[in-house]
């Protein structure tokens, strides 16, 4: 039976600057510290995590939903990681949700998204932005 989870965190700048930032690899490599190489269009391959991760997009609905396959040496088979953003006054709202795990790999999966993707993510717009108020301009 496979697993899912799902996280939902907040980012200090608005949908369409995390959004960009995912699907550019120069940027995502940058958010994660590791190198991505990405084609952002339905359909388009990416590689992330210098080559760790890999898959292609489902859907890139712009400003608000990014759908990916996903694999990894260390999961059988493809998996689906589903972003949807949610424009916040504070920013971002991420819905992040990560199905077709294999059973009893749901709460690894989770610990490894939050230290891999989601703390680092969270530390680069916030040094980015700092004290900026994201509803002050395009944070």
């Amino acid at each position: 039976m496979a697993e899912s989870i799902d996280i939902t965190f907040d980012l200090p700048v608005y949908p369409e600057r995390f959004f960009r930032a995912w699907t550019d690899g120069w940027e995502h490599g940058r958010m994660t510290g590791s190198s991505a190489v990405i084609t952002a269009q339905v359909g388009g391959a990416f590689s992330a995590l210098s080559g760790l991760a890999e898959g292609e997009f489902l859907a890139l609905t712009p400003f608000d939903r990014i759908q990916q396959t996903w694999r990894m040496s260390a999961l059988p088979g493809d998996s689906t990681v589903d972003l949807r953003l949610e424009p916040v006054c504070t920013g971002t709202l991420v819905h992040f949700t990560h199905t077709g795990l294999p059973n009893g790999m749901g709460r690894r999966m989770a610990e490894w998204w939050g230290e891999t993707y989601f703390q680092p993510i969270q530390r680069y717009f916030g040094e980015l932005v700092g004290e900026y108020v994201a509803d002050m301009g395009d944070g």
